[in-house]
């Protein structure tokens, strides 16, 4: 893909992202998981965000997807990583993380 055109891609992905969670800000938030019995609950603090990877491939995206057999080492690079949950207080987790990968 030519440098121009995955920057513009990147740019309306990022917009449309904004735009779709402004409507769904909680997504943007954390969730905390305490022991039992006390049930999880939704944290949002103004200015939470969600998490957008942008990944590269030089991989032939017709040896990663179509109905045919594959190996499954060559479908690691496209999972997502989380980030990892803080050091104070492990009970909380991210609820949303994006992530999209460009094939060149």
């Amino acid at each position: 893909m030519l440098k121009s055109t995955a920057t513009t891609v990147i740019s309306l992905l990022k917009q449309s992202l904004s735009v779709a969670f402004h409507h769904f800000h909680p997504l943007a938030g954390n969730i905390s998981a305490p022991p039992s019995p006390a049930e999880p609950h939704i944290i949002y603090n103004k200015g939470d965000s969600v998490s957008l990877t942008i990944a590269e491939s030089s991989t032939n995206i017709i040896n990663l997807s179509g109905n045919h057999p594959r190996k499954v080492v060559n479908l690691y690079s496209l999972l997502l990583i989380l980030p990892i949950p803080s050091m104070i207080d492990r009970t909380i987790r991210t609820i949303a993380s994006s992530s999209s990968t460009i094939f060149g």
